[in-house]
This record gives C-alpha cells, structure tokens and sequence, in this order.
C-alpha cells in the first residue's frame, strides 16, 4: 500500500528539481487522531488557517494530494511516517517545512504530538510532545499554535535570493513579513547541518558569510537590497540566505556608507543603452499613377536612457540621429541623388508585467508617450522629395524573456495611430490618412554584471497620403551597441 500510495503520488508530475531553502513554505499534513477524525478535523482547520495568515510561512497546500491520502485512512498514520511519502509530497508541493501532528485520546485528556520534517523526508528540524488534561479543540489548536511560533524562530534565515543582478538583489520577502527600507541583513550560504546524535534532530546549521547589505526598496511580497560588503570571494546565488540583523547594540554596518533611500523617493536604478545602426533606407512618391523612389545606405547612432522608477513603473528617453546616400531606384528623376539626415525622439512611460513575479524573469511593458520621426531631404519638387516629419501619440508593447544563461530575447512594437505630417515645401498637403510604425527584434547578452551587448534588427515604416498623393519613408538597419546599468 505504501508503495502504491507513492506511485500514486508521483503520477501528479513531481519535478526532481528541489530548492536548497525552502523552510518558510511549509505545509500541514492531515492531522491523525485515534477516534477517526472526530478531533483531528477541526485541528487541521484551526491550524490551516493560523499558518495561512502568519508572516513566516509561505503556506503550500493541495487539495488532490490531501483527498488522495484521504483514501488512505485505515493506516494513515502509518503512511505519514514514511520518508519516502514525505518526500514526494514535499516535492509536488514544493514545500520544505512538513507539519506532522498526531493526537491520542487518552481516559482523561489527549497525548499530543507535533513533528516539523524536512522536504527529504528525513530531516527532523522540530518535535514536541504533551499530555493535555484536555481534549478541547480550541486548547490542543492553541498549544501547537504556540508550538509553530517556536519553531519559526529557529528557522535559520529570514527570506532566500530570488535573483541578483551585480550587488543588487531581489529577496523572497517583504511587507507582509515586516520587511523595512533601510533594514540591514547578511548573506549566508548553507553548506552543511549537524544532527543530535541520540534524538537525530537538526541542531545547527553551517554556513558561509557571502556578504551584507541594506534593503532599499520594499512591495508587499518582495523586498530589493544592495550588497555593500563581500565577506569572501564568493557569486552570489539564487538561493542565498538572507537573514535580517537587528539594530542590538555593537551591530551597525554605517560605516559602509549605504545609499539613504527613503520609502516615497523614485528609485534611482536604470540603464543606458548606445547603438550603432546600419542598413537599407529608401524614400518613395506617388503622385497619380507615377511612383518615384530614392533609396541607398543609412547609419544611425541611437541613445536610450530608462529609469526604474518602482518595480512595475518605468520611463524612457530615446534620441536617434541618422543619415544617409540614396540615388534612384525607380522612375524618371530630374533629381537622380539626395542627401537624407534623419532624427528621432521618443519620449515615455509605461508599466511592466512579471508574469514569474521577478524581476529579471520574462517581462512584458506596456507604455505610451509622444513621438517624431524627422525625414530630411533635399526638396525636389518634381520629383515629389522634401523634408517631412510624423508626429504624435505612440503607443507600445515589448516583451523579453532568458531563452540561455545569460542570453534574452526581446521584441518591441511602436505604433503612432494617427500622427501629425508636415512637410518643409507643400507637395502632398494636407493628409487624409498617415501612419507610423517600428518593429524591433533581437537578443541581449549579459557581458558583465553591469554591462549587456545587444543586436538585433529595425524595420521603420512612415506613410501620408492625400487623394493620389502618397510619401512613403521605410527602413530596415542592423543594430549592434552595448547598455550599461546603473
């Protein structure tokens, strides 16, 4: 039966993958009782909802995993005892603090029994055992209730590194679990446990110092910290511990000089990005059923600044300046070579969506803000060139995602839904329609902690029309350059 339970189990689609620290996502099995439920049901519901509205434990629960051991009652206490069961549930729920509570009617009172062990199945982290002269529900609830609050102040670290990006860090925690701007804390890395040697329970667990910091930045579930010291010459991991400090006497890292951030100041976190851009561009006219096209090589340099003003928010400064050679393609010209010179502004915000809930996982912006794409060229009146400009509200999406270690993905969509056209001599006039777009596609390698080499590819499409008059700007350039943090 144990071993077909376990199979059971393992059909759900457990992943072999384990987290090193996952003590703070606990889960309470099915509470056993000796009179066939009838104190253990309304303990369970008692504790269930003390854990789910603690600040220490991220609580992990599964209705299909709970009505499948709930077909095992005949010998549930027997199943709960394995470490294999344990295991495997500790995996499926990836949960790594395993609440085991039994409880024995006795003539007077119940034999009361609470276990925590960890997600291998073996670890023995916390056990108490008590004699109650009582069996009422609210008192044996209010004794393993008291017992869970011992057992989280011995849990050895306050909250785990999510991800990291150089000396700043995102932290499993925050304002639910009383996570402050300003607070200090160290980085801890668990190399080793030691065991009771009569009673097997883990008493102590080793650890490397990596480092300390400050938190500087604070949601509800998730905190970010800088680090400021290094201990060893040691990366940080994902995983890492983090363990707050407490401002006791003789305990101040001030002399670091960290950055004083206070709660409702903008966050001073970005990058900058510069880029060369090279390719193919081209002018077109139409007037009737004559169409004429100019066209040839184009260079750009382009600027980026964004700045993370919260997590979720952002804004952007974007300036390009270009030019180009361009000779006949199509038609008859009294004008057979032209001069181009091209500039760009982007001005916006915009808000970004984390669909894994960190920061350096997939991300998907929306943002808005105002645009003008600059076309400068010769003015040739018969052949229907001149400068033109598209002006107007911009709207855009980009998303990007890790696709490799160290490697992303991106692509970026901007749209002018009905832009402003003006030309310097009147050869189209005023338009009827007009339309604006760019596209971009490319990838992102993280050089350096603080450096990112990126390329990819531009396409731009700018298009007025009126009556049989048609202008028509495109563009498809290469772009290499390289964004620094800061």
């Amino acid at each position: 039966m144990k071993h077909l339970l376990i199979v059971v189990l393992l059909g759900l689609g457990i992943s072999q993958a384990m987290a090193t620290s996952r003590m703070r996502k606990c889960m309470l099995l099915p509470i056993t009782d000796s009179v066939e439920g009838a104190i253990s049901f309304k303990v369970f519901q008692e504790v269930e909802t003390y854990l789910k509205e603690s600040d220490w434990c991220y609580y992990r629960s599964n209705a299909e995993i709970l009505n499948i051991l709930g077909g095992y009652r005949r010998d549930l206490y027997g199943h709960l005892q394995s470490p294999d069961v344990i295991r495997v549930i500790a995996q499926k729920i990836r949960a790594g603090s395993v609440i085991r509570i039994n409880i024995i009617s006795q003539l007077k009172g119940v034999e009361l029994t609470m276990e925590v062990v960890g997600e291998d199945g073996k670890d023995q982290y916390f056990r108490e055992k008590e004699i109650l002269d009582n069996d009422d529900i609210g008192i044996i609830s209010d004794r393993i209730k008291n017992w869970l609050d011992a057992y989280q102040k011995i849990i050895p670290y306050n909250g785990t590194i999510l991800s990291y990006m150089g000396q700043q860090i995102t932290i499993d925690m925050g304002r639910t679990a009383k996570v402050q701007i300003g607070q200090e804390f160290e980085v801890l890395r668990p190399v080793g446990k030691k065991r009771h040697p009569l009673l097997k329970e883990v008493v102590e667990w080793q650890t490397h110092k990596i480092g300390k910091g400050k938190i500087f930045s604070v949601s509800d579930f998730q905190a970010l910290g800088v680090i400021k010291v290094m201990e060893i010459d040691k990366k940080l991991r994902k995983g890492d511990w983090i363990r707050l400090v407490d401002k006791a006497p003789g305990v101040s890292f001030k002399k670091y000089n960290y950055p004083e951030i206070k709660e409702n100041q903008f966050g001073k976190l970005g990058y900058a990005n510069v880029s060369l851009n090279i390719g193919s561009a081209s002018a077109s006219s139409v007037n009737g059923s004559t169409r004429k096209e100019i066209g040839g090589l184009a260079l750009a340099l382009s600027i980026k600044s964004e700045l993370w003003i919260t997590r979720d928010f952002f804004a952007d400064l974007e300036l390009k300046k270009g030019i180009g050679s361009f000779k006949k393609k199509t038609g008859t010209l009294a004008q057979e070579t032209n001069s181009l010179s091209t500039t760009t502004i982007h001005a916006y915000g915009g808000y970004r969506f984390l669909p894994m809930g960190f920061f350096y996982g997939p991300q998907i912006n929306l943002f808005a803000g105002l645009s003008k794409f600059s076309k400068g060229l010769d003015t040739v009146t018969a052949d229907g060139f001149t400068s033109v400009s598209f002006t107007g509200i911009m709207l855009g999406f980009n998303a990007n995602a890790p696709i490799v270690k160290g490697v992303r993905a991106f692509g970026e969509l901007k749209i002018l839904p009905k832009p402003g056209f003006e030309e310097d001599t009147v050869i189209v006039g005023d338009a009827e329609s007009s339309s604006s777009y760019t596209i971009e596609l490319g990838v992102n390698y993280k050089y350096s902690p603080f450096i990112n080499i990126d390329g990819g590819i531009e396409i731009e499409n700018h298009k007025a029309v009126s009556g049989t008059k048609e202008i028509n700007h495109k563009s498809t350039m290469l772009k290499a350059g390289a964004s620094f943090n800061f």
